[in-house]
């Protein structure tokens, strides 16, 4: 039931049907797509609107944050297991292309200590792609670390 002296901000405030969630999957996917609703009207609306409180004394973001609190924790759960899944695979890739890049492609001639292939250009595609995917899974890895260790308040999910 929606309450008495209530804005449009108010109304923005209060968490979507199934049906218009489900547009998206996943928790934190639509937690995003309503804070980004909410955050478009707060643009558009007058400033007076975010500063009136409703008949039980919340302005329109404390009854936002009150309506999307279930949403705002599955959402957290639903980041921190795919992060955790994310980094297992970035860090199988990075323990394969890292051992590739210290394995010598073709072999080392014996005399010289030099590789076989050196002067071949299929040997250097090689090494520049593998220094790719070792940066690349590295950069992956951090990125996810660096959601794992997130606070995950409502901004977050911006």
């Amino acid at each position: 039931m929606r309450g008495k002296n209530e804005n449009v901000m108010h109304l923005a405030g209060y968490l979507a049907p199934l049906n218009r969630l489900n547009i998206v999957s996943g928790a934190a996917l639509q937690m995003q797509l309503e804070l980004l609703w909410f955050k478009g009207l707060e643009m558009i609306a007058p400033p007076s609107f975010q500063k009136i409180r409703n008949s039980d004394n919340l302005t329109s973001w404390d009854l936002f944050t009150k309506e999307h609190e279930n949403l705002q924790r599955d959402g957290e759960k639903w980041m921190k297991d795919t992060a955790n899944y994310c980094v297992l695979v970035a860090t199988l890739i990075t323990t394969v292309v890292f051992a590739a890049a210290f394995t010598i492609q073709g072999g080392s001639n014996e005399e010289t200590g030099t590789p076989i292939l050196l002067k071949s250009i299929w040997f250097r595609v090689i090494f520049i792609f593998d220094a790719i995917a070792l940066l690349s899974s590295s950069t992956s890895r951090l990125v996810f670390l660096s959601i794992l260790t997130s606070r995950f308040t409502q901004m977050d999910f911006l």
